[in-house]
């Protein structure tokens, strides 16, 4: 069986977690970027579907296809040629395609294209809550995340001297940036505070570096320098790509405080409600508290592990060693 997973962004790793479990082809289409202007995200969707449906066209039939949404044009385009050549088709869906306000004029669209997939995956079950999905199947995996390749680590940027806690922020209105701003303040001269990517709205200060988008292997090289890993959302059932690299990594972890972190993460992290103050100290405690909350994590990389198993024998069933090969 053949298997390809769809991604309509330059790179994701979930997707290519779930490709690597799949043993899957991957498609990657970089054209419709995130805070470009609209007219050039809508020209990048017209090339990624042509470029798709041609791709999955050479598909033989009995191939599976798994498609990352957002946006909904990626599985309306996988789907125009996998349904006439009996192609199976999953829909991976990612928290921002059901709860971000951003995408909720394509949720007509969606919904109906939902019902002509096999199976729906999703990161947290709250997250289809009280949704028609007539009779396809949900099922909740977590992002795998594998080891580290050390090869894949490069020269840390300028830091300075002493404990760093690194947020990796994507510009997504859901992140209290300014918060953890005001939060850096407080922890001068204890814990610098790193926040990279994009961060509309904050500005450098006290205790707080801003060292924008770093190539992979930088990021990756402070990921692994980093004392804490903060995983931050003020959205309901949104999962948090930041907290599943803190547990591949085993570092301490910082989240929010809502339901779907709390129910995932357990033990393995201290929580926050974002005031500045409570921020700072979440910092603190999970400074304090690194080693248990490691520990604690290992349990629920099993628990993921676990879940990825069931996974790769529900999209492929013909892996039958799936168990041995699929790992978090």
């Amino acid at each position: 069986m053949t298997a390809l997973v769809v991604s309509w962004i330059p790179f994701h790793g979930r997707s290519e977690g779930l490709a690597r479990a799949l043993r899957a082809q991957t498609l990657w289409t970089p054209w419709a970027k995130s805070g470009q202007p609209r007219s050039r995200t809508i020209l990048g969707w017209v090339r990624s579907g042509v470029v798709t449906v041609a791709r999955v066209a050479r598909l033989p039939r009995g191939s599976v296809v798994v498609v990352m949404v957002p946006p909904v044009f990626a599985l309306v385009a996988v789907l125009l040629v996998a349904l006439p050549k009996r192609l199976r088709v999953v829909a991976d869906i990612h928290s921002a395609a059901l709860n971000a306000q951003g995408w909720a004029w394509s949720h007509p669209l969606l919904f109906r294209a939902l019902k002509r997939c096999e199976l729906v995956l999703v990161t947290n079950a709250e997250l289809v809550e009280g949704l028609d999905l007539g009779d396809v199947p949900v099922l909740v995996l977590h992002d795998p995340t594998d080891e580290l390749d050390p090869s894949a680590v490069g020269e840390l940027p300028p830091l300075p001297e002493g404990r760093i806690a690194v947020f990796p922020a994507s510009g997504a209105d859901d992140e209290p940036v300014e918060q953890l701003a005001a939060a850096a303040a407080l922890l001068e001269g204890e814990v610098t505070v790193v926040i990279t990517g994009r961060r509309p709205g904050v500005a450098p200060g006290p205790g707080l570096l801003l060292p924008g988008f770093l190539p992979d292997a930088q990021f990756n090289a402070l990921m692994v320098r980093a004392d804490v890993v903060l995983a931050l959302t003020t959205r309901e059932a949104t999962m948090q790509r930041a907290g599943y690299e803190a547990l591949a990594l085993r570092k301490p972890l910082v989240c929010s405080g809502t339901a779907v972190l709390r129910s995932f993460f357990g033990d393995a992290a201290v929580y926050t409600d974002h005031e500045p103050a409570d921020l700072a100290a979440a910092v603190r405690r999970a400074v304090e508290q690194g080693p248990a909350l490691v520990a604690a994590g290992e349990t629920v990389r099993a628990q993921q592990a676990e879940q990825l198993v069931v996974a790769v024998r529900a999209i492929r069933p013909d892996l039958v060693d799936a168990a041995s090969d699929a790992t978090v």
